[in-house]
């Protein structure tokens, strides 16, 4: 992030650790990012509901998917 970004940093309840940020402003190169939840991989712990097993999240894999794209599968 550059200094002349405006973000709210994400943290855990229970440590306080920082697990992410919401980009509020920023230059044009993260425009993109603005309004969404970044979240820093590797300080996440993931559980997943097919096999129930406790994986750290940089070994996930997250496919990104838009709101639209989700709202079309309800429809």
């Amino acid at each position: 992030l550059s200094p002349f970004s405006a973000y709210y940093l994400l943290s855990c309840r229970s440590c306080g650790m920082a697990v992410g940020f919401i980009l509020y402003s920023s230059g044009s190169d993260l425009a993109y990012l603005r309004g969404l939840f970044c979240f820093f991989k590797d300080r996440i712990i993931c559980y997943l509901l097919r096999n129930q097993m406790i994986k750290e999240a940089y070994k996930v894999n997250f496919p990104a998917v838009t709101l639209r794209e989700q709202m079309q599968k309800v429809r």
